[in-house]
């Protein structure tokens, strides 16, 4: 079973892995990771100007 770990930005509670690293400034879920990819212009398999690599 997982644990639960709050987002440090958006205050949701989720379940993370046992094995899940998380850095000591807090867990950072998903969406706001997600957020702040696409608020950068950035993408994953994407150069800054948003052209596929």
């Amino acid at each position: 079973m997982g644990r639960r770990e709050v987002c440090v930005r958006c205050g949701i509670m989720w379940g993370v892995s046992q094995l899940a690293k998380i850095p000591a400034g807090g867990y950072v879920c998903p969406w706001c990771r997600e957020k702040e990819l696409r608020e950068s212009g950035r993408r994953r398999g994407r150069g800054k100007d948003g052209e596929r690599r």
